[in-house]
């Protein structure tokens, strides 16, 4: 039931080899955008924003 990539690309029509080739070529470059934009965070800076989700909770100003 395994279907490879050589017969898939024998299946298409030369069009859609072109355009398969134009996604794949398109998505690597985003995926080499997204992982050149990312900012790396401060360490330890996870435990600062939880605790200041907990102070931003309605809930939590009401706890006695």
């Amino acid at each position: 039931n395994f279907i490879s990539e050589k017969d898939l690309l024998a299946a298409m029509s030369e069009a859609e080899r072109n355009e398969r080739s134009g996604l794949i070529g398109k998505r690597k470059h985003l995926q080499d955008r997204l992982a050149s934009s990312e900012k790396p965070g401060r360490p330890g800076n996870e435990w600062a924003d939880y605790a200041h989700a907990l102070f931003n909770l309605k809930e939590f100003i009401y706890i006695r």
